[in-house]
């Protein structure tokens, strides 16, 4: 219960405050929370647009795209999506570092982010997780070529939230960011 509440208030820390920077190093403080659920989005403090770059691909909701049942759809979309993001970082606009994708299994439609999940079949949250995370992460050609996974290059590092028992936005007062799930 109190690792839950500490965990929380990390990420709540981390998310509206950049990482220092390393002045002895010379690295420049790094704002990481950026999303790319169903495309760059500028929710988050660490992707902006501009005004040659003003927005970014949006692709169905994920509840959406994973009733397609298409696996190669799903990494395809992931590649698609990396590559803008890739793209973005190179003219300085976002990090390197994403929130994505969504894998808390929506059991009932009361969480009001269900749209950004891929529903309520562990199966099929798994399938998609794993290909939409490929489909950001890959280089090509080092998808299968290296014996160890960690040794290939990524093109950025995509990071899956919503973890499970994670299905309350607002209710009877109770929050999101207060609420300590006990999983029994």
């Amino acid at each position: 219960m109190a690792t839950f509440r500490i965990l929380v208030s990390f990420i709540l820390l981390l998310k509206g405050c950049p990482a220092p920077g390393v002045e002895r190093l010379n690295l420049p403080p790094y704002q990481w929370w950026s999303e790319v659920l169903h495309g760059v989005s500028d929710v988050g403090p660490g992707t902006h647009f501009d005004n040659i770059t003003r927005a970014a691909t949006s692709f169905p909701p994920v509840i959406l795209t994973a009733a397609s049942f298409n696996e190669s759809l799903w990494k395809a979309i992931g590649v698609a999506v990396s590559n803008e993001a890739r793209a973005l970082h190179n003219v300085g606009l976002s990090g390197l570092t994403f929130w994505s994708p969504t894998i808390n299994v929506v059991r009932h439609p009361r969480w009001g982010r269900a749209t950004e999940t891929p529903g309520e079949d562990p199966f099929v949250v798994g399938r998609y997780a794993v290909n939409y995370v490929r489909g950001l992460q890959d280089v090509v050609g080092y998808e299968v070529n290296a014996t160890y996974p960690n040794s290939r290059p990524i093109k950025f590092a995509a990071c899956c939230k919503h973890y499970g028992a994670y299905d309350v936005d607002n209710w009877n007062g109770i929050d999101r960011y207060h609420f300590d799930a006990q999983v029994l």
